[in-house]
C-alpha cells in the first residue's frame, strides 16, 4: 500500500509521524513523509520517501506571527485567533506542496489539527484520510480540553462543553482559510460548518492517538474508532555517537539535570539562560543545557553547567537526574519514557496540560508558566526533583508501563485492520 505522510510543524511534532511511517514501512508498505524540507533527512534516514511543504517551521516561530502566537499563552480564544493569522500568509502553498507529494497515494495519514489540509486532499483525491494526533480532541467527561487546562476538570459536563467549544472555534478560523483553496482551485463542495470530529467516526474512520493511555486514560464513552495506541516513539538512530566531552562530562560527577525549551524562541532569552543559570547554581546541580530554536544561551557558563545541541533525547535523558522543559507532547513523553521527574515551564497550548497531568499523577512539580519563571522557583523545584524518593519511584513505574505498550505497533494494526475492511467492502 502507497500511503503518505502529512505531518508539519516543530520537530516534536513531526517525529512521532516518522516513527509511525517506519513502522508502516517495516509492515511493507510504501510510505512518503509529506513534511517541510528541514526533515528531509528524519524520512531519509528512516527509509521513508520524502515530499517537501513549504515554510520552515524555526523562522515561522522565530518572526513577529509566530513570537505573537507563544504569547497567546493558555487562553484558547488568542490562541486560535493568532494561530489562524500565522497560517493565512502560508496555508495555501502548503497546501499545494502537500497535495503535490500525496499523488499516487492510496492511503493519506494526516496529523491533525495542525495538517488539516489531509482532509480535503483526501477528498480531492478519492482516497481514505485517516486523521491523528498527539494529545486528546474529541470531547470526554474525565477531561476538559487540551488548551483549556485552566478548567477545574471536575465536572463532566464542563469538560465536554470545553472541548466542543474550543473544537467549534478552530473551526471557525481554518474552515475560512481553505475556502479559495478548496473551492476555486479544486472544484470541491464547502467545507461543512461543523468540525469534522464527528464525521470522521459517521465515515467509520479510524482517529489514531500517539499518546499514552498510562499518562491519560481512554475515556470510557469514546467510540472504538479512537484509538488511544500509546506513544510513537523514534529509535532509529543507531549512527549517532555523543561527544566525548559530553560523556565525560556526565560521567565526572552525579547525574545532571536537564534544561531545555526545544522550539520555543524565547522573546528573551538572555535572560531566560541567566534565570536557569541562577536556578542551576542555587540549586547546587549540574546541568546540561540545551539550545534548542529558542537561542537559549550564555556566553560564560559556569564548570557546572553543559551546553549541547541536538542529542537523542532517547540517549540523554536516562542519563539525567530530573529535566526542566517547555512542554511539549514529544518532549514529556520522552521523559516519561526515561522514567526521572519533570518540572514542565509551559509557553502556550497543550504545554499548560502537560504540565498539568505530570504534576497530577506525582511525576513532577506543578508547572512553572514562562511569565512566572524566576530562579527562586526554578530552583526549588529542581532541588525537590532530584531528592524526593516518592517521585522517583512513581517515575520508574510510569516508564515501565510506558515500555510495555507498543505505540506504534498499535498504530500499525489499527491502520492495516481499517485497509482490510475497507477492501472487503469493495470486493462485495
Amino acid at each position: 500500500m502507497r500511503i503518505s505522510i502529512i505531518a508539519v510543524g516543530s520537530q516534536g511534532d513531526v517525529q512521532p509521524f516518522a516513527a509511525l511511517g517506519a513502522g508502516l514501512a517495516e509492515s511493507g508498505h510504501a510510505v512518503t513523509l509529506v513534511s517541510h524540507a528541514a526533515f528531509r533527512a528524519l524520512a531519509e534516514e528512516n527509509a521513508l520517501g520524502f515530499a517537501p511543504v513549504a515554510g520552515n517551521p524555526m523562522e515561522i516561530v522565530q518572526g513577529a506571527d509566530g513570537q505573537s502566537w507563544l504569547g497567546s499563552t493558555n487562553r484558547s480564544v488568542r490562541f486560535l485567533l493568532r494561530l489562524s493569522r500565522l497560517a493565512r500568509g502560508i496555508f495555501d502553498s502548503l497546501a499545494r506542496d502537500a497535495l503535490a507529494g500525496c499523488r499516487g497515494s492510496e492511503l493519506i495519514i494526516y496529523s491533525f489539527p495542525l495538517s488539516v489540509a489531509g482532509y480535503t486532499i483526501a477528498e480531492a483525491l478519492e482516497v481514505p484520510g485517516i486523521p491523528a494526533a498527539l494529545y486528546p480532541l474529541h470531547a470526554a467527561g474525565d477531561f476538559p480540553s487540551i488548551i483549556a487546562a485552566n478548567l477545574p476538570g471536575r465536572i463532566a459536563f464542563v469538560n465536554r462543553a470545553s472541548a466542543a467549544a474550543v473544537a467549534r472555534l478552530y473551526w471557525s478560523v481554518i474552515r475560512p482559510l481553505q475556502r479559495r483553496w478548496r473551492e476555486d482551485e479544486l472544484g470541491l463542495a464547502p467545507l461543512p460548518r461543523r468540525p469534522p470530529l464527528a464525521s470522521f467516526l459517521r465515515e467509520g474512520l479510524p482517529f489514531l492517538y500517539g499518546y499514552s493511555p498510562s499518562v491519560i486514560p481512554r475515556p470510557a464513552e469514546w467510540s472504538e474508532l479512537l484509538a488511544v495506541c500509546g506513544y510513537w516513539f523514534l529509535d532509529r538512530q543507531e549512527e549517532w555517537r555523543p561527544p566525548q566531552a559530553l560523556v565525560e562530562f556526565i560521567e565526572a560527577g552525579p547525574p545532571p539535570v536537564y534544561i531545555g525549551f526545544g522550539s520555543m524562541a524565547s522573546g528573551d532569552p538572555e535572560e531566560t539562560a541567566r534565570i536557569v543559570l541562577e536556578a542551576v547554581e542555587r540549586s547546587g546541580q549540574r546541568a546540561v543545557l540545551a539550545a534548542g530554536w529558542g537561542g537559549l544561551r550564555a556566553d560564560d557558563l559556569p564548570e557546572s553547567v553543559f551546553p549541547v545541541g541536538f542529542v537523542p533525547h532517547r540517549w540523554l535523558f536516562p542519563r539525567m537526574a530530573a529535566a526542566v522543559h517547555h512542554g511539549g507532547a514529544g518532549t514529556t513523553a520522552a521523559v516519561l519514557r526515561a522514567g526521572i521527574p519533570q518540572v514542565v515551564v509551559p509557553f502556550f497550548a497543550d504545554q499548560f496540560a502537560w504540565g498539568r497531568r505530570v504534576a497530577e499523577l506525582g511525576l513532577g512539580v506543578p508547572p512553572i508558566s514562562k511569565r512566572r519563571l524566576t530562579a527562586e522557583r526554578l530552583a526549588a523545584a529542581i532541588r525537590f526533583l532530584v531528592s524526593d524518593r516518592g517521585t522517583a519511584r512513581r517515575c520508574s513505574e510510569m516508564a515501565s508501563r510506558i515500555a510495555g505498550e507498543d505505540g506504534v505497533g498499535r498504530a500499525v494494526a489499527v491502520v492495516e485492520a481499517y485497509l482490510e475492511r475497507t477492501t472487503r467492502r469493495t470486493m462485495r
